[in-house]
């Protein structure tokens, strides 16, 4: 945990300090009523000894960064962490945990301020709640390995700010919906191992922004958008193990920073092999 400088009567100093609490036997000691709710900056870890998110987390009204990831805890997330007393909290972090339940829509509590959440590596199940659009300064957003089900919903598009977005290997399903190549600021969209499906939109090519795009083990169908060439800073590219036909457009020529492009897997995808003698992979 980081302590707000203002907690002067404390620390007699200009910077923040740090109160590390991440040994079971150090936690033991720590008594909750004698810290300044409002004196917390940043709460990493500080307990192994439950395998549940802690009540004492209520106390952090002021806290910015909420870091429990990696920290085996299990149960479902309780409703009282997305309790609108946060009023400045700007990172959630829950990764790489046994978390279960929904992703609750009181997540909407935070719409104010949050700007990266990582759910990621848990057993979360249900919808992406449609709430999720109401986040308008998120630009992390990480689901990825859990049992989400469901489509993407359509109020992703909202995301101005949204840079990172990974919700691969989930059981997510159905087209992807046009609003998502709205986030024109995206430079990583990763919706890998889950069931979409329908053609990959033309409408990628808005992603001007886009670095990494990773879309294998799905169930897109029909031919790969020559859009794509527009993205100049694309990298990495993956679309294999898909059911994408047609002709490898020759606009992928045109991506001087494209390292990595895997299209193997999928149906009966053709390539002109002049266009790509200069192309090196």
């Amino acid at each position: 945990m980081f302590l707000n400088r203002n907690w002067n009567s404390h620390f007699k100093t200009e910077y923040a300090k740090q109160l590390s609490a991440t040994k079971p036997q150090i936690t033991a000691f720590i008594n909750w009523d004698l810290i300044p709710s409002d004196s917390i900056l940043w709460c990493e870890p500080f307990s192994r000894r439950s395998n549940e998110i802690p009540v004492q987390i209520n106390l952090l009204k002021d806290i910015q960064f909420l870091d429990l990831g990696s920290c085996s805890l299990s149960g479902e997330i309780p409703d009282s962490l997305w309790s609108s007393d946060f009023k400045n909290l700007q990172h959630i972090t829950l990764s790489n945990n046994t978390l279960t339940g929904v992703i609750s829509p009181l997540i909407a509590n935070f719409a104010a301020t949050l700007e990266a959440l990582d759910l990621g590596a848990n057993n979360l199940s249900g919808c992406i709640p449609s709430v999720v659009g109401s986040l308008k300064h998120l630009s992390e957003l990480y689901l990825k390995s859990n049992n989400l089900h469901g489509s993407l919903p359509h109020e992703i598009g909202l995301l101005e700010q949204l840079v990172y977005l990974d919700v691969s290997n989930n059981r997510l399903s159905g087209p992807l919906p046009h609003s998502l190549f709205h986030c024109s600021k995206l430079v990583h969209l990763k919706i890998a191992c889950n069931d979409f499906c329908g053609e990959v939109s033309g409408r990628v090519g808005n992603l001007f922004e886009l670095e990494v795009l990773s879309a294998f083990s799905n169930q897109f169908v029909g031919c790969i958008p020559s859009e794509i060439g527009r993205l100049e800073l694309l990298s990495e590219l993956y679309l294999n193990d898909n059911s994408l036909t047609g002709q490898i457009p020759k606009e992928l020529c045109d991506l001087r920073f494209l390292e990595i492009c895997d299209l193997t897997g999928n149906i009966d995808l053709t390539c002109d092999f002049e266009s790509f003698e200069a192309l090196q992979f």
